[in-house]
């Protein structure tokens, strides 16, 4: 499946450019690049993003490419596909067809972007998502673990208790 929304950043050095993929899962730079450049996608949409739960400053999630873009042709699996049906799940109830359901709160002035909280621990068994955070009446943080008897979880369960946890 396409992986739709996630930010994909080109360049070097202190340099960047980004862009979004489109529902193809497909990308171009806004920059025209000379030389090869190292790429990079980011775990993050305007109204949301994924972080290392484990971190203490709550780290955004990202994944180095390569540096040429021919060469990049990710088959996601293991921990990068669970992300992937996360973050999925997330930019369809944010951004796509919901039949009728609530969308969660938008980013703006008053409300900040929601962090799903992602942690990684091999030795526990837990599926899915664990607990949402309230904060002054907006859902701030989602905890998620996505193992179960030390494998990554990659199911429609994942991405069905994702949209779970978004419509409370």
């Amino acid at each position: 499946q396409p992986l739709a929304g996630v930010r994909i950043t080109a360049g070097y050095s202190y340099y960047w450019r980004s862009s979004r993929t489109n529902s193809n899962g497909n990308f171009s730079s806004p920059e025209t690049w000379l030389w090869s450049v190292e790429y990079q996608l980011h775990w993050d949409a305007d109204d949301f993003l994924l972080e290392d739960g484990s971190s203490l400053y709550g780290a955004d999630l990202w994944e180095q490419g390569p540096t040429r873009k021919s060469s990049w042709n990710p088959h996601y699996t293991g921990k990068q596909a669970a992300l992937a049906i996360i973050f999925t799940a997330a930019w369809d109830y944010y951004y796509g067809n919901i039949d009728g359901l609530n969308r969660p709160h938008q980013n703006d002035w008053f409300s900040i972007s929601l962090d799903f909280q992602i942690y990684d621990k091999a030795a526990d068994d837990y599926q899915g998502v664990q607990y949402v955070v309230p904060w002054f009446a907006e859902w701030l943080e989602i905890y998620l673990k996505y193992k179960s008897n030390g494998q990554y979880l990659v199911s429609e369960a994942l991405y069905g208790t994702t949209i779970h946890e978004l419509a409370h």
